[in-house]
């Protein structure tokens, strides 16, 4: 597999300090570099957003952080700090790829499985056939729901998402990608202008069900960040200082 490492990932500094008001811990995403930069992890009721440009690895990346989360432990297999070292329910909204496909990207991101290279016979077989193993039992642990649904309209996102966290206790929203939401009540106004009440609907979200939201989004040639949104600015983005490069797969978004 290529690797890519995404200039850009950028952060609106937050003005709380390691713990929350509520005493509760940020909750990690289990990729060392990028919870350095934001002090530790993705805070409750906040919502996230993942940009880059096309196939430069923006799924892929959203993954990881899915499956870190859920299994409660980082890409190197250690666990989560600030006392999450414990599986977290995620619900990952898919409204690009099918289940099927998501399930083999998660297969073949896996620590033990990518460096084994492409499968080219018999010989190639049994040597993947182990780490395959291994991760599928480890995966089967981790507490991932995924909506294949699309197109999705945010009022349908908000109302599952709701329903997940109370019957499974969903500790994160994923939604894989902006440009495939709708937001029925702000159609007509325009795609720019839908976008932006898409962005504030998911906000609103994250702080009802008090839990973070990652929103993975296409961007510009010159864009490619993970920034907390600005619940009165949706359009604000972090400025350059504060960025974070983080890597990630070519192809795979």
């Amino acid at each position: 597999m290529d690797y890519q490492t995404l200039d850009c990932f950028r952060w609106e500094a937050p003005t709380v300090g390691p713990l929350e008001d509520n005493g509760l811990p940020p909750l990690p995403t289990g990729m060392k570099e990028l919870d350095a930069r934001i002090n530790g992890g993705m805070r409750l009721g906040d919502m996230y957003r993942l940009s880059g440009r096309p196939a430069a690895g923006k799924t892929s990346c959203a993954l990881n952080i899915a499956r870190c989360v859920a299994l409660g432990e980082d890409l190197d297999g250690h666990p989560l700090t600030n006392g999450h070292n414990r599986p977290h329910p995620v619900l990952f909204f898919s409204l690009e790829l099918s289940k099927k496909h998501l399930v083999q990207q998660l297969f073949y991101s896996s620590g033990d499985v990518k460096g084994c290279g492409g499968v080219q016979g018999e010989a190639d077989f049994r040597v993947l056939a182990e780490p395959i193993a291994r991760d599928v039992a480890r995966l089967s642990r981790a507490p991932i729901f995924v909506d294949e649904t699309a197109p999705l309209d945010v009022c349908d996102i908000r109302s599952r998402s709701s329903s997940m966290k109370e019957r499974h206790g969903i500790e994160l929203v994923i939604v894989d990608y902006l440009q495939l939401c709708n937001c029925k009540e702000s159609a007509s106004l325009g795609r720019h202008a839908e976008e932006s009440a898409l962005l504030l609907q998911l906000a609103q979200m994250a702080r009802e069900l008090h839990l973070p939201v990652i929103v993975v989004e296409q961007a510009g040639r010159n864009c490619g960040r993970l920034a907390k949104h600005d619940h009165l600015s949706p359009s604000k983005v972090a400025d350059n200082q504060n960025s974070a490069s983080l890597a990630s797969h070519r192809g795979c978004s």
